[in-house]
């Protein structure tokens, strides 16, 4: 089934593993007493009815929202795509957003934007996602297909780990970074929490949000050895 007119969405958050840049699991990063996961799947909740959380500790998250649904990989250390098909596999409905716990900036004027030209085309496509001005393809904050969980799992069988080789195998819609100015443009909407540095740029980010009283009651919390690099 290719996305058309007035289907639902499903939404799928990838949370990871230990990082090596950063030093540690990103997805225990807690924002308004929620872990970074959960406080994304929440906004995502506002416009969509059903999210998967993929993760490879799922007891961090057995006092979460109960909207909220929470799965392992079935294909383990296979990356992205592994998460992408472990989502997938568990979404109510044929076309799921997928983003990452690291990939903070939900915009949900951007979701909105996505259904709406899923919504407006004729002839129907796969999948969508952004092609970069580079030819770099972003697999995140992009659309995929339930009617994939087939392909990706001849690919992942074979060891092919590679997001963009799915993207380019199906019929996918690429947007434009023009396309993605009304949104902030790529620097924001992909931002993503790699480093310790990004991570206290972002936590630096929301305090200021809090201070201009959108988030008057939010608690930042990360991992007390990280805690210590943002305070020396």
């Amino acid at each position: 089934m290719t996305i058309r007119r007035k289907n639902r969405m499903s939404a799928v958050v990838l949370c990871g593993g230990k990082s090596q840049r950063a030093g540690f699991d990103k997805q225990t990063i807690r924002i308004g007493g929620k872990l970074i996961a959960e406080w994304i799947a929440c906004e995502l909740l506002r416009v969509l009815d059903d999210v998967t959380l993929v993760t490879s500790q799922p007891d961090l998250y057995r006092d979460s929202d109960t909207r909220i649904r929470v799965v392992e990989d079935i294909y383990p250390n296979m990356g992205p795509l592994g998460g992408i098909h472990a989502g997938l596999m568990s979404c109510e409905h044929e076309i799921a957003f997928v983003t990452a716990c690291d990939m903070p900036n939900i915009d949900l004027s951007y979701l909105r934007f996505l259904k709406r030209e899923a919504a407006r085309s004729k002839n129907g496509f796969d999948a969508m996602a952004v092609r970069l001005d580079n030819g770099m393809f972003e697999p995140l904050q992009a659309l995929y297909p339930k009617r994939a969980v087939p392909q990706i799992e001849q690919m992942l069988s074979c060891g092919e780990r590679k997001t963009a080789d799915l993207l380019q195998r199906l019929n996918t819609r690429y947007l434009s970074e023009e396309d993605l100015i009304p949104f902030g443009g790529k620097e924001t909407l992909f931002f993503n929490m790699n480093t310790p540095e990004e991570i206290r740029l972002y936590i630096a980010k929301m305090q200021m949000r809090e201070e201009k009283q959108l988030h008057p009651h939010t608690e930042y919390l990360i991992p007390r050895k990280v805690v210590r690099r943002f305070t020396r």
